[in-house]
């Protein structure tokens, strides 16, 4: 009994019910991804093909009348694609990871895609906290 309490927590069988569950898991999470990926692609092309008629439209419509208002959009657009690019790779990630790990049945894999996992739910906090904070500016403001 004192020698199954000391052994490690990977050691220990998985039995189907949860292996079902990590694998729809590994699924969701994979699907997600790719289609995040997806829309991260389309808003590239469209800021590729569209992007000098849609900053000069915005230049037209700013009281500026230059293109600096074109600049600050395209840096907070690059921001917004990279932070969503981290975001969608640390699924894909924890997906790729978990579904090796029991493929292969290897303890290590499974706890690296746990890991990856964990990496983009705490991403996922500060994103989500630092939202709550702006919407909360946002409304002391008016």
């Amino acid at each position: 009994m004192e020698q199954e309490q000391n052994s490690s927590l990977f050691d220990m069988n998985i039995d189907a019910g949860a292996q079902s569950s990590i694998n729809s898991v590994s699924k969701w999470t994979r699907f997600i991804s790719i289609t995040g990926f997806v829309g991260l692609g389309l808003i590239l092309l469209v800021f590729a093909l569209a992007g000098q008629a849609i900053f000069k439209q915005i230049s037209l419509l700013s009281e500026l009348g230059s293109s600096s208002l074109a600049g600050v959009i395209l840096i907070i657009v690059i921001v917004m694609v990279l932070v969503l690019g981290v975001w969608v790779f640390l699924m894909f990630k924890a997906s790729t990871q978990l579904k090796k790990g029991l493929d292969s049945k290897n303890s290590t894999e499974l706890a690296e895609g746990f890991r990856a996992l964990r990496s983009f739910f705490i991403f996922s906090t500060v994103m989500s906290v630092l939202s709550l904070l702006y919407a909360i500016s946002t409304i002391l403001n008016f």
